[in-house]
């Protein structure tokens, strides 16, 4: 009995724990808006110096080939981008997954603290341990339907 009640409070204590966003950054509008015109004018840089590359290919070779040049360049960026993309996100899968192994950790060493320290008196007191517990458990039924019917 102890123990399924153990592992439903740990996984509460860890379900809260996870289930609140990250904190706040801190990082203002202003700061947020610099750094979306500092990615458009990176766009626009790239873009130019796409335009660029094209227009030096279209002077050496035909336009044909020119253009399936560009192609292949843009397909060899778009994989190297998908490749750090990727890259990201299995660095931050893998931080999330050690992020939520150790908090689990954590709960359950301070879950088998409290189980040990109330261990003795509940082994000591079994009728004094189920008469508190009882009266707990009518207090929050209580309140929990009157929580209900209003």
């Amino acid at each position: 009995m102890m123990r399924a009640l153990m592992l439903i409070a740990e996984q509460f204590l860890v379900n809260r724990v996870l289930s609140n966003g990250a904190p706040l950054t801190g990082k203002s509008k202003a700061g947020f808006g610099l750094m979306a015109i500092s990615g458009l004018f990176l766009i626009i840089g790239v873009l130019f110096i796409l335009y660029a590359a094209f227009l030096w290919l279209n002077m050496n070779y035909p336009r044909e080939i020119a253009a399936m040049m560009m192609g292949g360049i843009l397909v060899i960026l778009s994989l190297i981008v998908a490749g750090i993309s990727y890259g990201i996100l299995r660095y931050k899968q893998r931080k999330i997954r050690q992020f939520k192994q150790e908090t689990v950790e954590t709960v359950e060493q301070v879950l088998n603290h409290i189980n040990h320290e109330l261990s003795a008196p509940v082994q000591q007191n079994p009728k004094m341990a189920v008469l508190i517990a009882t009266a707990v458990g009518f207090l929050a039924g209580d309140k929990f339907l009157h929580k209900i019917l209003k």
